[in-house]
């Protein structure tokens, strides 16, 4: 026996369903995309903002490691005792004004 083949009959309302049907996905495609890219600049200027606090923090660290530095050195402990203690040094006089 020969098998007989079905044609498919397509009429006009067959094509206008496969047309919406592409048109659906292409809409549902479209606007996941514009989400997607909204949510990429974003994240885009969320990590230039993590970024430059990273730059701040690291900068700020670097300017207390300066500093502990300098909190090591004689000229510090001097400082410091001039200003907290009144001490002078040998040789150096202080004049204290008159009120």
């Amino acid at each position: 026996m020969a098998k007989k083949q079905r044609k498919i009959k397509r009429g006009p309302k067959g094509a206008y369903s496969i047309i919406c049907v592409i048109l659906v996905l292409f809409i549902s495609i479209t606007i996941k995309s514009v989400e997607l890219n909204k949510k990429s600049m974003q994240y885009a200027k969320q990590t230039a903002k993590l970024e430059k606090q990273i730059e701040e923090a690291e900068q700020k660290k670097r300017e207390l490691e300066a500093k502990e530095e300098y909190m090591k050195t004689d000229e510090y402990i001097k400082e410091i005792a001039k200003e907290k203690l009144n001490l002078v040094e040998k040789g150096e006089k202080v004049f204290k004004p008159t009120e």
